[in-house]
């Protein structure tokens, strides 16, 4: 029997060369799956709602993950039996410590200072859910931001692009206009600053 934990986190893409688990590159899925593994002395693979490219951010993304009746007995906290949301709760914080220690390593390996607790990817929860439930197929829309400034700021310098000329608002609005979704029937925002103009 197997357990499907779903998984809600958020990262910084910028030293990630994106979602998708790749041979010798530092990947989100790599990480978490290493952490998943490191913790419950079992490969897992997971599945996410949508995958992401080389430097993008998620503010929040889905995954899920099939855990066994083994692994999921080696992530209940000590004491035998506990409640799957206890478990959930226990392995966010047991996996967090793990992406945590990663994170440390590898910011002094590169001479970079690394607060305690802090890294580049955080679960913030953890869910038992039905075997029905898929990361991928169950999303039930996906939202994305563009971010373009003329105005460079120093916290602001990972997460838009930066250009020096002014920009046009009436001529991004204008090009935006044309901007669909194919599989929405919603239109554009009505003004730039709803496409994150900085």
């Amino acid at each position: 029997m197997t357990r499907r934990l779903r998984l809600d986190l958020g990262y910084d893409g910028t030293d990630f060369r994106g979602w998708a688990a790749q041979p010798g590159l530092r990947t989100v899925q790599g990480e978490i799956e290493a952490a998943l593994a490191m913790a419950s002395r079992e490969e897992a693979a997971t599945t996410v709602a949508g995958r992401t490219d080389a430097g993008v951010h998620a503010r929040h993304q889905v995954c899920h993950v099939d855990l066994s009746d083994e692994a999921w007995a080696r992530l209940t906290p000590r004491g035998g039996e506990s409640a799957e949301a206890t478990t959930a709760s226990f392995i966010v914080r047991r996996l967090n410590k793990i992406l945590s220690g990663r994170y440390g390593e590898r910011a002094r390996g590169r001479d970079l200072a690394a607060a305690r607790g802090t890294c580049d990817v955080r679960i913030y929860s953890a869910e038992v859910v039905d075997a029905s439930f898929d990361a991928r197929f169950s999303a039930l829309g996906r939202r994305y931001a563009y971010r373009v400034s003329d105005h460079p700021e120093p916290l602001g310098r990972w997460d838009r692009l930066w250009v020096e000329a002014p920009l046009d608002e009436a001529a991004m609005n204008e090009a935006g206009a044309h901007v669909r979704s194919p599989r929405t029937r919603a239109g554009p925002p009505r003004d730039a600053r709803a496409w994150a103009v900085a």
